[in-house]
């Protein structure tokens, strides 16, 4: 998992890379200086969509909520996401 994130183009922190137990989320990366949130999910997970203009309150968010993926469609989905 970490050498296909590593082959990706531009390919954020992986201090920042987090692998989710969530039935929406397999797993989603985050770079605090870009405020760039990508997400792959479950169900595509060869395909990360990138979020621009997320701030850390909101990876916090998502890192602790009991409900990964309520959280994030609710919170973040909602907002424009464009493919890699």
């Amino acid at each position: 998992m970490v050498l296909f994130f590593a082959a990706i183009a531009n390919p954020l922190p992986m201090s920042q890379l987090v692998v989710f137990r969530s039935d929406v989320i397999a797993r989603a990366a985050y770079d605090e200086e870009e405020l760039m949130l990508k997400v792959w999910l479950t169900n595509d997970p060869g395909t990360a969509r990138s979020y621009a203009g997320v701030h850390a309150k909101t990876w916090d968010g998502l890192c602790s909520a009991p409900s990964r993926g309520e959280y994030f469609r609710t919170h973040i989905d909602s907002a424009s996401a464009f493919p890699d």
